[in-house]
């Protein structure tokens, strides 16, 4: 599944496509935190008028590892992502 989502991020703007299908909006990201926070809001696509709290690293130079709680309540803990917490992992790898 991974092969099929992309991720463009460029300034406060985010789109990501899964299989082609779009999902656009915003992401404040807040730097001063270990791991990097973000806020996503989205306004197309099916997190249209959700939010979704999210956590990012870069474990190399070209990757972005980020962990969203697709419910919204609350930052994940950290990167573990299991059916209980229901959070969602995701490496987003850059293209040349």
């Amino acid at each position: 599944m991974t092969k099929t989502i992309s991720l463009t991020i460029t300034g406060d703007q985010y789109e990501v496509n899964v299989g082609g299908q779009p999902d656009k909006g915003t992401c404040v990201t807040d730097t001063t935190q270990t791991p990097h926070r973000m806020t996503i809001t989205g306004t197309e696509g099916p997190n249209a008028d959700k939010t979704l709290l999210a956590i990012a690293d870069f474990p190399s130079e070209n990757q972005m590892r980020i962990c969203y709680d697709m419910t919204g309540k609350s930052f994940p803990a950290n990167f573990d992502s299991t059916a209980t917490n229901g959070w969602f992992e995701v490496v987003y790898t850059r293209k040349p």
